[in-house]
């Protein structure tokens, strides 16, 4: 008998705030749900600058608390989405277009917080912490 394999990935965005409030991100494959994505962010983004050279990798397969990161796609391999913090909305269709994603995850350099975003939800900027 031949058995399947399903890998089903949480899709997810991550990425920066400007204190301007310009948003940038990158996609992120597998495992972008709040339970596993909290943990793996305070491991892995320690300031904005690692936020940035996230971004300038081109995202990734995923990020885990206590591993390195899987596998970055590279800047040409990246799907980036960009937007202002003062109009969520559009924000959220350009991540849908960017790859898609159920959740975004953002650093605010103005208040050096951690925001998240139900992409499929209420669509708010809401604290991750």
């Amino acid at each position: 008998k031949l058995k399947s394999l399903i890998q089903e990935g949480t899709h997810s965005h991550v990425g920066i705030i400007e204190p301007n409030g310009k948003i940038n991100s990158v996609y992120t494959h597998y495992d972008g749900y709040p339970q596993n994505m909290k943990p793996a962010i305070k491991y892995h983004f320690k300031s904005d600058k690692d936020v940035k050279d996230y971004i300038a990798k081109g995202g990734a397969s995923g990020i885990y608390k206590g591993q390195e990161v899987d596998r970055y796609y590279g800047k040409k391999g990246g799907f980036y989405a960009k937007g202002d913090s003062k109009d969520i909305e559009n924000y959220v269709k350009d991540v849908k277009r960017a790859g898609g994603g159920e959740f975004s995850y953002l650093y605010n350099k103005k208040d050096k917080k951690w925001y998240v975003v139900d992409i499929y939800g209420d669509k708010q900027l809401k604290p991750l912490y």
